[in-house]
């Protein structure tokens, strides 16, 4: 069965290492010793509960949206062998999607920090409170890429988004950035393609410290002479040697920059949490925050953040529960 198996549009570059990377660590491992003709609904549904079940590699079970795109690529590969008579039916298209678990990300707080420090144990995803990234972005003021964390941090791109972005990409005039492309990175093949998703093309407005940052660096890119040989198409951010970032280096160097300031740890992607957790602690409105990070719904955003914005909620009810207090006191010391 393992030969028959392709996900949809598997010629497609983009998509095909994921493709492969779902075949080989789930799909082949459940069914791959089932004959493709003899394959029945029972089947595969048995099989997807079994990978639902599997556990993730930083604890828990695997997320809700890995199970189902594992489903998906079945679906559509079991779809094919169908259209060229392989299978007498489908067998993937009756199965009930697993629940999983959604990874919801949480809150450094003090008492986390602290079983941290002592044990290293960390939450699968993680975010620091307001307070935490400030530190964070003060940390690496002296950072050359200082403009990218701030994107980053407060404006939720992806890794692949950023390093996308070309100079031209920005409006700095009017205060934003466009969000048409990513980069993608297939052993040593690199290519631009679409976002995510269709919601992932949108224009992110910047806050007037981010803007005048990522100006000034874009100028002094613009001018770097290496320009024409190592950056001939306008990359935005680049590496010491002028050469683009890339995902993967973007992940490297967060990592350095994070264990240099002995900062409870997140991964690059948890930066787009972050941005997402201080929009909600800042209250603003869900349906904006899903569009400043190019959520195709506002159950998506709301599903993967409740967490985050919950705890940052209480944070914020205890912060006005305490001032309401002490104007109380300070109101009956006033009057007595």
């Amino acid at each position: 069965m393992a030969a028959r198996l392709a996900g949809p549009g598997a010629g497609a570059p983009v998509e095909l290492r994921g493709y492969t990377t779902i075949v080989h660590c789930h799909l082949i491992p459940a069914l791959g010793s089932r004959r493709l003709s003899e394959l029945e609904t029972a089947q595969v549904q048995q099989a997807m509960d079994t990978i639902a079940r599997k556990p993730a590699q930083r604890g828990g079970v695997l997320a809700a949206s890995t199970v189902a795109g594992v489903l998906a690529v079945l679906r559509s590969a079991l779809g094919l062998a169908h259209a060229r008579g392989y299978v007498r039916f489908n067998a993937a298209v009756g199965v009930l999607k697993p629940r999983g678990t959604r990874v919801t990300g949480v809150v450094w707080t003090p008492e986390r920090i602290a079983v941290w420090r002592q044990t290293g144990q960390r939450p699968p995803v993680a975010v620091w409170d307001p307070d935490g990234a400030a530190r964070f972005l003060a940390a690496v003021a002296d950072d050359p890429l200082l403009p990218l964390w701030q994107l980053a941090t407060l404006c939720g791109l992806r890794r692949g988004e950023i390093a996308g972005l070309r100079g031209d990409d920005f409006d700095f005039d009017n205060g934003y950035v466009r969000v048409t492309k990513q980069l993608h990175v297939n052993g040593s093949r690199r290519w631009l393609g679409p976002p995510k998703s269709a919601a992932g093309m949108r224009a992110v407005p910047l806050d007037d410290v981010t803007n005048e940052l990522c100006r000034r660096y874009w100028l002094e890119v613009a001018g770097d002479p290496r320009r024409e040989t190592s950056n001939a198409d306008g990359a935005m951010f680049l590496k010491p040697d002028g050469s683009p970032v890339t995902p993967d280096y973007l992940t490297r160097r967060l990592v350095r920059l994070v264990g240099l300031h002995d900062l409870p740890p997140i991964r690059f992607h948890d930066l787009r949490h972050q941005a997402a957790s201080l929009m909600g602690a800042a209250g603003v409105d869900l349906q904006v925050i899903r569009k400043v990070l190019g959520h195709s719904s506002v159950v998506t955003t709301a599903d993967t953040y409740w967490q985050v914005f919950r705890e940052t909620a209480v944070a914020a009810v205890n912060a006005a529960a305490e001032l309401a207090r002490r104007r109380r006191r300070l109101g009956a010391a006033i009057l007595a």
